[in-house]
């Protein structure tokens, strides 16, 4: 957090830390209205009269795609990116 302040140019007193750092946490993110779009749902769901799923954080750890893609999606999705990557910007990552 100190980093992220010296490259706005911000101070962060140390008695508001610990509030910042909590309320940037996978857990407070994954139950903020805010983010997972829960006013869109409630607009979906009234406009098809279908329940919408707005759970825009899911579980918060590395690698779960793997539990929510099937390998056939993975395959798709590698061959999109091998067709679509932009040289150099993804050169780094191994599905």
């Amino acid at each position: 957090m100190k980093r992220i302040g010296d490259f706005l140019g911000k101070t962060i007193p140390e008695n508001e830390m610990e509030a910042l750092l909590n309320h940037l946490s996978f857990e407070s993110m994954k139950v903020n209205p805010y983010v997972n779009y829960e006013s869109a749902a409630q607009f979906l769901t009234a406009m098809h009269g279908v329940q919408q799923k707005t759970d825009f954080m899911r579980k918060g750890k590395v690698g779960g795609w793997k539990e929510e893609l099937s390998p056939d999606s993975v395959l798709k999705l590698n061959e999109w990116i091998a067709r679509n990557r932009i040289p150099g910007l993804w050169d780094d990552i191994l599905l």
